[in-house]
């Protein structure tokens, strides 16, 4: 076969010279890419200096409101305790629809995140005041009315999660570094990670209910979590009940002896005690999970990364084969 001189000299001149537009154009996109980079980098910096504007507001106008709310109570103490004796008569006559009353109050004051903990010490005082100071009552029927509000308003709070403010709680979740883990850990043991997050919270209780309606976790498997919840309930129930005993010591009208104060006292101390190792052991078994599930999640990064950089190489060696077969057939 005969090859034309002229074609042989210019052809790996074209060659060379299709190379090096190929390395300027490379070139080029290396350095639009920096360009980039360049660009968003202080706009990257201002949003982030807007953000932390916005969470600084956000804190100082919620601490300004719960003062403002403090001092409200501390100006009207008199009357709102006129108001709350009224109540407690009120629920004395009526103790069913009482009852319901303050299972919609704790359903409300979930989902629009108010401390379930002062609600709690709420209903122990209000039942124990109700029913005559029958401790045994008080403390069944209080702790059975906080748990059903918790259980309504937490099963609310799922739902809307899932089907109405989905992405924006998925904002809000990225807040804190550990819901990624969270997440990906709810995928593989839904209940147990949820019946750990009820012993021993790692994320606001209000919150989490918000949270798990964005997972894989099932509806069912949440509200069985739920139960874990009676503990801590039935704590701060008891709690509520101490608080009626102290106020009447205070006020000079306790008549059940030191020994029930003792009782109360001991009783107290040993639920606490009881509780602590509870949460201790469910967050030392969380976290265990938790570190687990990020070590596997770096370890796919790491492997993607791996096939990436594979996939790259495999690619420049294809060009470079390309190149090399375009080579020898200009030269044939």
């Amino acid at each position: 076969m005969k090859v034309d001189n002229q074609d042989i000299n210019s052809s790996p001149q074209q060659n060379n010279s299709h190379m090096k537009n190929n390395d300027l154009h490379i070139k080029k996109n290396q350095q639009n890419e920096t360009n980039e980079d360049q660009i968003n980098i202080p706009q990257i910096l201002n949003n982030n200096e807007k953000n932390s504007k916005k969470q600084m507001i956000l804190k100082i106008t919620l601490f300004l409101f719960f003062v403002g709310i403090i001092t409200l109570i501390i100006i009207f103490r008199s009357e709102l305790l006129d108001e709350y004796k009224n109540f407690i008569n009120w629920f004395i006559k009526n103790k069913i629809i009482g009852f319901i009353l303050i299972v919609l109050i704790y359903m409300i004051g979930t989902i629009f995140f108010f401390p379930g903990l002062i609600l709690s010490l709420g209903a122990g005082y209000s039942f124990y005041e109700a029913y005559d100071n029958k401790l045994g009552l008080a403390l069944f029927l209080g702790s059975l009315a906080v748990f059903f509000g918790a259980l309504l308003g937490s099963m609310l709070a799922f739902l809307i999660a899932r089907y109405l403010l989905r992405s924006y709680i998925q904002k809000k979740a990225q807040k804190w570094k550990i819901t990624k883990a969270l997440d990906q850990a709810i995928d593989k043991n839904g209940l147990q990670i949820c019946l750990l997050s009820r012993l021993s919270p790692i994320i606001p209780f209000n919150f989490f209910n918000y949270f798990c309606g964005i997972t894989g976790l099932k509806f069912y498997q949440y509200n069985i979590s739920s139960f874990a919840m009676i503990p801590g309930i039935i704590l701060y129930v008891y709690f509520g009940t101490l608080i009626s005993n102290i106020s009447d010591v205070i006020n000079g009208d306790f008549e059940q002896g030191t020994l029930y104060i003792v009782v109360f006292i001991i009783g107290a101390v040993l639920g606490i005690i009881v509780l602590t190792l509870i949460i201790i052991k469910a967050k030392k078994e969380l976290n265990q999970i938790i570190k687990q599930q990020e070590k596997e999640q770096k370890e796919k990064e790491q492997l993607k990364e791996l096939e990436n950089e594979q996939k790259f190489e495999e690619n420049i060696n294809q060009i470079e084969y390309n190149q090399q077969q375009d080579l020898k057939i200009q030269l044939e």
